[in-house]
């Protein structure tokens, strides 16, 4: 069975400060089940820039994914 899923992952560099906010990425994975085993391929950043992108949500139909942007001065 194969599913393919959309991600956020926070990628925090070892010097960043505290108070500075996290710079997430979506990526796009397949997921293949044997038995009890999950095994995650083909992951692909779908946001790879610098700022905050979050949220990943699937339209009803699976054709369309959504997310949280945040890129100067709009959300």
């Amino acid at each position: 069975m194969r599913y393919t899923v959309a991600v956020a992952f926070c990628l925090l560099g070892a010097g960043a400060a505290r108070s500075q906010a996290p710079d997430p990425d979506i990526f796009l994975v397949s997921l293949a089940r044997s038995g009890d085993r999950i095994t995650v391929t083909a992951a692909r950043n779908l946001t790879s820039r610098p700022g905050y992108d979050n949220q990943p949500n699937w339209s009803r139909d699976g054709t369309t994914l959504f997310f949280t942007s945040q890129r100067e001065d709009a959300q």
